[in-house]
Order: structure tokens, then sequence, then C-alpha cells
């Protein structure tokens, strides 16, 4: 839908990859899609874990920021935070 983001997953990070995969980022990129980089934790000493990599998987993908969602007025606006 549109104005809604493509979330990176971290959790796939234990096995040394991202859910989605680099083509598929590519491919969002070129549409002019949005994302947001999600931990996906399962306790708090996973918060930030494989953060490094989604961060550098957008950028070599195109990405030159991700999305903060926050609640602006009722509404889930987007916050562009650089990446």
């Amino acid at each position: 839908s549109e104005g809604v983001p493509f979330e990176i997953n971290m959790r796939q990070s234990y096995w040394g990859k991202l859910y989605p995969s680099p083509l598929m980022l590519r491919k969002l990129h070129e549409l002019g899609g949005e994302i947001v980089i999600s931990s996906d934790a399962h306790s708090a000493a996973e918060l930030d874990r494989g953060f490094s990599l989604a961060v550098e998987t957008a950028r070599s993908c195109g990405f030159d920021h991700t999305n903060l969602l926050t609640k602006q007025n009722g509404k889930v606006v987007l916050l562009p935070e650089a990446l």
C-alpha cells in the first residue's frame, strides 16, 4: 500500500543475512519504496543485533534513510532518519 514502508527485518542476521534480500531491496528502491529497520528482537540483548548489517545493506541498495513510525494528530506518519 502506498505510504507504508517495507520492513528490513534483522532477525535473520543470526545467519548473516536479512529479510528481504538485497535483490528485493534494490527493486523496492527503484520503485520509490520506503523502508523501516526492525530488530524483531526476542530479548533486550537482541535489540541492535544486525543493525550495522541492515544499514550497510540498505545503503548498498541505494537508500539514504530509513523511517521512524510515529503518531501525529492521531495518524501514523513516517519520519525519515538518515542512514
